[in-house]
């Protein structure tokens, strides 16, 4: 382990005078930062109903353990490059795993944080167990249809959590398509700033140009 800081910190040194450093810099605040909204929207997502009252604790507990992911990949791992975080599909499962547990205030809490710990452990070991009998190959097998439909799920979660952060959320496939409806405008600036945003990594492609734009 002491090695293994010695070669990040002699790495870090590198990269402080390394013609880089500006992109990297950015790269790293916008993903930083991006993740940790992330897991605060996770967290609030995982601990809500009977768990609003520990949704503190609950988001201290998905931070932390996110900051332990990414400390060991950035120590372990043979690509530095590597960011760990919360996959959405793994949220939904979350969720369903806590809401479905049946207790009362403090006794609910500890359940469904033994529940997530337990989890992920689990989880942890089967991807140690994949890639130390390199069954990773055996994803080839999965339809595409499958995977496709996956990801394009994912995709519409990701889009739905955007559009209730620009305050569209009850029934808005119905009032956004209405001209007349408030909702319909309150799309209008969101996809403005999108298109711009992604015309403007197209055209310049500085790395300055995501993190300003936040």
């Amino acid at each position: 382990m002491i090695s293994a800081f010695r070669e990040l910190a002699s790495e870090l040194r590198r990269d402080l005078f390394s013609s880089k450093i500006i992109p990297a810099l950015s790269a790293g605040m916008t993903s930083g930062l991006g993740l940790v909204v992330a897991q605060l929207a996770f967290g609030s997502l995982i601990f809500f109903g009977a768990l609003e009252a520990y949704s503190s604790q609950g988001i201290g507990l998905i931070l932390f353990g996110n900051f332990a992911a990414c400390l060991v990949m950035a120590l372990t791992s043979s690509y530095r490059g590597t960011i760990g975080g919360l996959s959405p599909a793994l949220i939904v499962i979350m969720a369903t795993i806590v809401s479905s547990i049946e207790a009362s205030e403090e006794a609910l809490f500890v359940t469904a944080a033994s529940a997530l710990i337990i989890g992920a452990v689990f989880t942890g070991f089967c991807c140690l167990m994949i890639g130390h009998f390199r069954l990773a190959r055996l994803m080839r097998f999965i339809p595409y249809p499958v995977a496709a439909g996956f990801l394009s799920g994912i995709g519409g979660a990701v889009c739905l959590a955007g559009l209730s952060l620009m305050g569209v959320q009850d029934e808005w496939w119905v009032n956004a398509i209405n001209l007349d409806s408030p909702k319909f405008w309150i799309l209008i600036p969101g996809v403005i700033y999108g298109i711009l945003l992604y015309y403007a990594i197209k055209r310049w492609g500085h790395a300055l140009i995501l993190p300003v734009s936040t």
